[in-house]
């Protein structure tokens, strides 16, 4: 059985679900103890724990520990993840971050279609619109069919929000992104929910100034409308032709709209400007891809999540994944 301590590095929940992802794809049992030691309230919380129980359903796992406050847990699962599941998390738990370890199961080689309630738009996790333009865009350059569809928009606090996502199993290639020489595209996409229109066109107005002053590239802006939940998002997106760069950003009360897109530009600016060929978050998301299928990135900077998921990957295969300065930029590979 792997034994991992989960206050290693960051010591967060990115750990676990890494784990999860690859106890699925490779058969192997692990045991975590220390769970989240290093956070303001340690131990397994109702988004970890959701994870934990679609993963036991999608490989009729066996798991001791899954309670509410638990720092330790063992999970041994007994059948390749395939097929369908249905999962309420019944809190604005992030569903983006439930998909992580899912992802990681498509390399076990069976289809996937997950009907998941909660968070689709909440703090300190991915947006689902980045999900599915940046890393389902990356992956899907690699051989991934997948899809996400965003049937309703579920923002923090009151979630309410539901993703279906769909993946076939796949082999891929070593997944090897190179740098661009060169913009092909810039988008940026605001979505209002709930609230006026021209909250949406704020953001994507002011997202779109800043990059044209900074980038000297005009983007493709729109605007989507709901009324599924109370929130706004914005993603802004640079299509490199080898690649896909993106940052978001969420909108919160007393924070002014303006504030919301410039937020998101900067961060896609800072990415662009370093020639990366990806950008940190998506670096953190790709270490598991690369240490099963063999590959390389670039980022600009070595994040203490991406130092956690590599002890996570060495403890389940063995393989060290090698960082390297490279110039100004951190050469990630497997």
């Amino acid at each position: 059985m792997i034994e991992l301590d989960g206050s290693f590095g960051e010591g967060g929940g990115q750990m676990l679900r890494t784990a999860l992802g690859l106890s699925a794809v490779l058969g192997k049992p692990f045991f975590m103890k220390h769970i989240r030691a290093g956070r303001a309230r340690a131990g397994l919380q109702n988004q970890h724990l959701k994870a934990v129980e679609l993963m036991q359903k999608l490989t009729d796992a066996k798991v001791v520990g899954n309670v509410i406050g638990s720092m330790e847990l063992i999970f041994v699962p007994s059948r390749r993840p395939q097929g369908s599941i249905a999962l309420d998390t019944g809190t604005a738990a992030s569903l983006t971050l439930m998909i992580q370890p899912l992802l990681i199961a498509t390399l076990a080689g069976g289809d996937l279609a997950i009907d998941l309630k909660g968070g689709t738009d909440v703090p300190m996790a991915p947006t689902c619109d980045y999900v599915k333009a940046v890393e389902l865009g990356i992956l899907g350059k690699f051989g991934l069919v997948a899809s996400l569809d965003v049937v309703r928009r579920g923002y923090y606090p009151r979630g309410g929000g539901r993703l279906r996502f769909w993946a076939r199993g796949w082999s891929p290639p070593p997944i090897n992104v190179r740098k661009a020489q060169e913009i092909r595209e810039a988008r940026v996409t605001a979505v209002a929910c709930s609230l006026p229109r021209r909250v949406a066109e704020r953001e994507v107005n002011s997202a779109a100034q800043v990059i044209a002053s900074e980038l000297g590239i005009n983007p493709e802006i729109s605007i989507s409308l709901c009324s599924d939940s109370v929130g706004t998002t914005v993603l802004a997106l640079a299509d490199t032709g080898t690649s896909f760069l993106g940052s978001d950003s969420l909108g919160e009360r007393g924070k002014p709209a303006e504030i919301v897109g410039k937020e998101a530009a900067m961060s896609l600016i800072a990415e662009v400007k370093s020639g990366a060929s990806v950008d940190v978050h998506m670096g953190d998301m790709l270490l598991p891809f690369i240490a099963l299928s063999g590959g390389s990135f670039t980022v600009r900077e070595q994040t203490s999540h991406m130092i956690s998921n590599a002890y996570v990957i060495r403890q389940f295969t063995g393989r060290a994944v090698k960082f390297e300065r490279e110039g100004s930029l951190w050469k990630v590979s497997a």
